[in-house]
């Protein structure tokens, strides 16, 4: 019969997550010697490491640079030195001494609790530092570092010696509690007699809306919109409303971009193959379709000429499929310190997962792997890093964090992405054809409140003046031609004529490179699916 966990066992399991908990203490029980923790819920950390060193009998001592060191449990160090080779050193001395004397023999083991710490472990760190850690590291005793802080940043010397664990957000036991203590508040009663009988209907709806958020920010977003509704008779705890916080969240991030489109699929023109496919894909997103067990999708990659619609696809999925769209900019993600650039992605994976179901949208991906193909990269590997940590996601995530990853060179592609498995499909985006291009056309022209007949159009646009016009560029003729008609007579309105004057001023890409376009669809043939219209 296993054992009843004691009252600081049971408070440490139900904090976090299971798979956190049971990596941290396996790391302790093995006797790991370093540990770096991400969070910036330093509160709530120190709460669940202080239930675990309670819970499974470990001592433990504290240092911070302000109040110098402090005994969490057994015996403590006199010292009150803030000094950081000395605080290593003095703890590697009674690491000695405790382990040594069998009188007081360590029980379960010993931790040293470093906040902030590894802001001493840049690019200032001392060589003393670096040398009292390796020695930690070299003790014949059961004694482990544990480090925390926002983002890890380590020496190179020292990083192949630490595990990163990333510090989960709050669950649903801990965002009830504060929310319950919220509607516990005399003042919210009187303010909301009903309110209790409208979270318990609603409760989960509400949970959702602020998972991601720290305990402090739940709670923030709880009272703000108890306050505006107040003030403005809105619906208080309105899960839509809550859903702001994220966004602030995601904007004070600096790695992701909150974007809210205007399109949807029915504005892309000229790719009805992937259009098609796309809307089919909706009911993936539904109640319906996850309880029959349908599996989470990853996503999609677009490739293709430049202009074709990539990114306009990528706005209209989100918006047809009903969902946040963020942006993740992979050049953003890089950062000079050892470990940072991957501390940065896994920081906007989870901002990801905070928002899920969501779209993830990564424009130009090449760009911010052009290191991954080279051996001379020049950058100790960390391209190559940052990408498996992204591809080990892409391929375990549960999260309903649909993917799409959109390039205009397909040389610089890592061979990675294109592995069976990475995405649901990889659709390739050529020239539109004729068709294709009156499609466009006919769909800028309504949208601009320009009426002109669809057969007219259709005949406009098959003709050569348009031949290898990308979708981008016929906007451009459009709009051309439109400020060339204001500018002379204040029209508001265009002719096909106009719009034909203003293309024959300007060659489209497709003729002044036609090389690159021409091994552009080469080097796609058998490896993507077509995404354009097709002539009937």
């Amino acid at each position: 019969m296993p054992k009843k966990p004691n009252e600081a066992q049971a408070a440490f399991y139900g904090c976090a997550t299971d798979d956190f908990n049971h990596e941290l203490l396996a790391l302790m029980r093995s006797r790991h010697p370093l540990t770096f923790i991400a969070s910036n819920e330093e509160p709530r950390l120190v709460n669940h490491l202080r239930n675990m060193i309670n819970g499974f009998d470990y001592e433990a001592i504290c240092w911070t640079a302000s109040q110098g060191f402090s005994c969490w449990r057994g015996s403590p160090l006199e010292s009150e030195t803030k000094r950081t080779e000395a605080v290593l050193k003095q703890f590697l001395q009674h690491a000695k001494e405790r382990s040594e004397d069998k009188k007081n023999e360590l029980r379960q083991g010993l931790i040293l609790i470093l906040p902030d710490f590894h802001r001493f472990l840049g690019k200032e760190s001392t060589p003393e530092i670096e040398r009292y850690l390796k020695d930690i590291v070299d003790l014949d005793a059961n004694v482990m570092v544990i480090m925390f802080g926002n983002s890890y940043a380590i020496t190179p010397t020292l990083d192949q010696s630490f595990v990163v664990l990333d510090f989960p957000f709050p669950n649903e036991s801990e965002i009830d509690a504060v929310l319950n203590k919220c509607l516990a508040s005399e003042n919210v009663k009187n303010r909301f007699p009903k309110l209790e009988e409208h979270v318990n209907a609603h409760r989960e709806a509400i949970r959702a809306s602020v998972h991601g958020l720290t305990l402090d920010e739940a709670s923030t977003a709880f009272h703000k919109s108890l306050v505006t509704a107040a003030h403005i008779k809105s619906q208080p705890l309105d899960p839509v409303d809550l859903m702001k916080e994220k966004r602030n969240l995601i904007r004070k991030s600096g790695l992701l971009d909150y974007i809210e489109p205007k399109v949807d699929l029915d504005d892309v023109g000229g790719l009805d193959l992937f259009v098609i496919w796309m809307k089919n894909r909706r009911v993936l997103f539904t109640d319906k379709a996850r309880d029959a067990g349908l599996p989470v999708p990853k996503g999609v990659m677009l490739l293709g000429v430049p202009g074709g619609g990539k990114s306009l696809s990528a706005k209209a999925t989100a918006k047809s499929f009903g969902l946040p769209l963020l942006r993740l900019d992979f050049g953003r993600m890089f950062g000079s310190l050892v470990g940072q650039s991957e501390q940065q992605m896994r920081n906007a994976i989870r901002l990801a997962e905070t928002l899920s179901p969501c779209v993830l949208w990564i424009d130009e991906i090449e760009k911010g792997l052009a290191g991954a193909n080279s051996v001379t990269s020049g950058d100790s590997g960390t391209t190559k890093r940052v990408l498996s940590s992204f591809l080990t996601w892409l391929n375990e995530k549960t999260a309903q964090v649909f993917v799409i990853a959109t390039a205009n060179n397909t040389e610089q592609i890592p061979p990675e992405f294109m592995r069976a498995g990475r995405f649901d499909e990889v659709w390739f985006i050529d020239l539109p054809n004729q068709l294709a291009r009156a499609q466009i056309a006919s769909i800028l022209l309504k949208k601009r409140g320009i009426d002109i007949d669809d057969k007219k159009v259709n005949k406009a646009l098959s003709s050569d003046k348009f031949d290898g016009f990308s979708g981008a560029e016929i906007e451009k003729a459009i709009d051309e031609a439109r400020f060339a008609a204001f500018m002379q007579n204040g029209a508001t309105t265009i002719t096909l004529k106009d719009i034909e004057a203003e293309a024959v001023k300007f060659k489209p890409l497709a003729k002044t490179r036609p090389e690159e376009f021409a091994k552009m669809r080469s080097w796609a043939e058998e490896r993507c699916r077509v995404a354009n219209t097709i002539t009937n």
